[in-house]
């Protein structure tokens, strides 16, 4: 199938280059208000092939003359067949095949929503495999992509905004980590993310992880120290690319990170503050009524709302002195993948979801983890949990060729940790009350919606509040 032959409307017309900035919509012929660009350069890249047109619109921020992102909205996916994969994705597809050297391929199986996909609020997560026409080869993929049955929802869920922010990270600002960080000897390099392919508009194409034997974590247990220290070891290795990143090319590493510096949610909160200030106060209530049990975890809720909404109108607009790093931003157990030795020991950790990822603080993905996934007994040994974190930045940073001392100290870690700790502590309760909730009874609402649904104090989401606030409320919010 030609995408350009068979669909006349995905035909471009000329891009009209004169110099100037101002530039034309190859669909509707509105004005497009790109930065100059080499005329020659861009005829031949762009002019006869949309995907990379949207695509580069997509990474360069391009607006049109209404001040709206360039985008082509030619993305379905919902209850779809083999066939209709291969008509609308057959860019992708040819780029995988290519990629793994083969020259015929058809796609198995067709595509139904499933349970797992019930719990993601951005999209359908669908498998796919690329099989070889005269041969034995054959690719396990994932498509992630938005629905079109979501359009009712896009009000208050940000897909679109997720969607573009995701791209972003794996077209620009992860490729150019990981290409950095090749230039050195790390022991222990950061390679916690899957193989991606490309993408469309709210489409993202990479290796399905589950065929090499990653899974998925019981969202509805806490984790033991194994698991947590080899998840807080991978954050580290993350960061530590950003750190040593950012301390030889400050210059590159702002260019590089200003279109993320925040995550879509505290863009929309910028835009509609009340909204977001009434959930909080939901948050808090959800927490009393969790915690109203036991006195000493309902005391150290009472502790969280008062500092947290201090901490929260002092930094909601992300201090420039802590923007530090590249943050994974959404810590759940739904976005860590676990590869095993054997039935037991983790071996290896892969994180997934991108969408709300920002330059940050690298507490804000730490404290998240850690509160969202750990269970009592390991948060009562999260000291040793910090210090593995610090271990294994000190270690990166001086393959790096880095100071630790200079980029970012054990004392300089700690005076994040117990200032931004509480983020995570916020964002934790938050996911444990999405995620600990049977996906029949989210429904199509938005997320302020399922945080507001009512629970038993016996339930599994109370029990998990009660150890967190018990412990952290000993540990460091007396501190604060």
């Amino acid at each position: 199938m030609d995408l350009l032959h068979d669909y006349p409307q995905f035909q471009p017309n000329r891009l009209l280059f004169d110099g100037t900035g101002y530039n034309y919509h190859p669909y509707t012929n509105t004005e497009l208000l790109l930065p100059n660009t080499e005329p020659n350069w861009a005829e031949s890249t762009l002019q006869n092939d949309p995907i990379h047109i949207e695509r580069y619109a997509m990474i360069n921020n391009i607006r049109d003359s209404s001040g709206c992102l360039f985008l082509n909205h030619h993305c379905y996916v919902g209850n779809v067949t083999s066939e209709m994969l291969l008509e609308r994705y057959s860019l992708l597809f040819d780029n995988v095949a290519k990629q793994h050297l083969i020259d015929d391929y058809f796609i198995d199986g067709e595509i139904a929503d499933s349970a797992e996909n019930a719990r993601n609020y951005f999209g359908l997560i669908t498998a796919i495999t690329l099989k070889e026409t005269q041969g034995n080869n054959k690719v396990e993929l994932i498509l992630k992509a938005a629905q079109t049955n979501q359009d009712a929802v896009r009000g208050f869920r940000a897909i679109s905004e997720a969607f573009q922010r995701e791209i972003i990270i794996y077209e620009k600002i992860l490729t150019e980590l990981v290409m950095f960080q090749r230039n050195f000897s790390i022991s222990n390099p950061f390679e916690g993310i899957p193989r991606y392919y490309g993408s469309v508009h709210e489409a993202l194409l990479m290796d399905n992880l589950k065929v090499s034997g990653y899974q998925l974590w019981n969202h509805w247990r806490p984790m033991d120290f194994d698991h947590m220290s080899l998840i807080v070891q991978e954050y580290a290795k993350l960061h530590a690319v950003s750190l040593a990143y950012g301390n030889k090319y400050p210059n590159k590493f702002k260019e590089l990170i200003k279109s993320i510096k925040n995550n879509f949610l505290e863009q929309r909160e910028a835009k509609n503050p009340e909204l977001y200030q009434h959930q909080r106060d939901v948050v808090f209530k959800v927490c009393k009524k969790a915690v109203q049990n036991n006195a000493t975890a309902l005391k150290a809720v009472e502790k969280f709302k008062m500092k947290y909404l201090s901490f929260w109108n002092e930094n909601k607009t992300n201090p420039e002195e802590d923007v530090l790093v590249v943050c994974h931003g959404d810590c759940h157990p739904g976005n860590i993948l676990i590869k095993y030795k054997d039935i037991k020991i983790p071996e290896k950790i892969c994180l997934i979801d991108w969408q709300l990822s920002s330059a940050a603080s690298p507490i804000r993905d730490l404290s998240f983890a850690l509160f969202t996934c750990a269970s009592k007994e390991v948060l009562l040994r999260s000291n040793d949990l910090l210090e593995l974190y610090h271990k294994i930045i000190e270690k990166n940073l001086r393959e790096f060729g880095c100071e630790p001392a200079h980029v970012f100290s054990y004392s300089k870690f700690m005076e994040h940790w117990n200032k931004y700790f509480i983020y995570g502590l916020y964002r934790a309760v938050v996911v444990l009350k999405i995620t600990l909730i049977a996906p029949e009874e989210q429904g199509n609402g938005s997320i302020l919606d399922v945080i507001k649904k009512d629970f038993l104090p016996s339930s599994i989401f109370a029990n998990r509040t009660c150890d967190l606030f018990e412990t952290i409320g000993e540990k460091w919010l007396n501190e604060m």
